[in-house]
């Protein structure tokens, strides 16, 4: 499934014509009919061009379905843009992760982008994160990627027999992530203690912009090195991404990469992954005039750090 998603993640529609589509477990007759009632509801659409583009585009897939066996039962996924269908059958473990993470059946969505990225964490994604809030004597947990969720509760009678359940969590998960735990008795690093209840997509929010600040630590560290006299500034390099950088790669000279995060995902259009073996530090700015903003503004996003000058 890797190698099928990532032939699609890259193509895009300015028209947001390209349609991703999954059903679990349905007869052609079902998912024929499902096609039907879709597509009427696409005629509804005041675009023109948007309209017509989605009409022929999902017919293509009804055509290609109308003379198989209308009681044949399938689990396929299908990326329609303008020239093809591109479908692929799941199997019986993604089928079976699809039920028990509950996956909207049959799932449907046209936009710029086909949803490689919704479907690759969905299926292939199994490092999950473990969420804890505290009330009292309960612990309420959910794992989470951020597009699987799993829930329980569990009762503890003190902090602990609380702490020998978070030590039996971190051996799973490596890190917990807890609202609610005010002890300052118990603070191993892999602990991290949250002043606010999250939702699932605000979690991943927090956890992505405290990474982040972690990255701009480093990247900060970096750009002070160069003012230090004492600097071997033969060992950074700048510039572009396909000029500089990837002569660099290809001749197995980088370090580190500090990134903008759009052109770590241009770069891995045209870099094989087994040459991306150094360790590599993707750059967002959470607020104007951060370092991430002028790492961008003043350095083009890119900065490698050679192994030897």
């Amino acid at each position: 499934m890797q190698n099928f998603l990532n032939n699609l993640e890259n193509l895009t529609s300015t028209s947001e014509t390209l349609i991703s589509l999954c059903f679990i477990e349905k007869s052609l007759s079902e998912t024929l009919l499902y096609l039907d009632d879709l597509l009427a509801k696409i005629q509804k659409i005041g675009n023109s061009n948007k309209r017509k583009k989605l009409n022929d585009n999902l017919y293509r897939l009804i055509m290609s379905l109308k003379n198989r066996n209308p009681e044949l039962v399938c689990s396929t996924l299908y990326f329609i843009n303008d020239e093809q269908v591109h479908s692929l059958e799941l199997t019986s473990h993604q089928i079976s992760l699809s039920k028990e993470y509950k996956l909207v059946n049959p799932y449907y969505k046209s936009g710029e982008k086909f949803e490689c990225a919704y479907f690759s964490d969905f299926f292939l994604n199994e490092k999950f994160l473990v969420y804890i809030q505290l009330q009292k004597l309960k612990v309420n947990a959910k794992q989470w990627t951020l597009t699987k969720e799993k829930s329980w509760t569990k009762d503890h009678k003190d902090d602990k027999e609380l702490e020998k359940y978070l030590e039996g969590l971190k051996i799973k998960f490596g890190i917990v992530y807890i609202n609610g735990f005010n002890s300052t008795t118990f603070n191993p690093q892999w602990l991290v203690k949250m002043d606010t209840h999250y939702s699932r997509n605000d979690f991943f929010v927090w956890v992505e912009k405290n990474k982040q600040l972690k990255h701009h630590l480093a990247l900060e560290k970096r750009l002070n090195d160069l003012q230090n006299s004492k600097t071997n500034l033969d060992l950074y390099l700048f510039g572009k991404l396909k000029q500089d950088i990837l002569p660099a790669i290809e001749n197995y000279q980088l370090k580190e990469l500090y990134i903008e995060r759009k052109k770590l995902e241009k770069l891995k259009t045209f870099v094989e992954p087994e040459a991306l073996n150094f360790t590599i530090i993707p750059i967002d700015s959470i607020e104007r005039g951060d370092v991430g903003d002028r790492f961008i503004q003043d350095y083009n996003g890119l900065m490698g750090i050679r192994y030897f000058a």
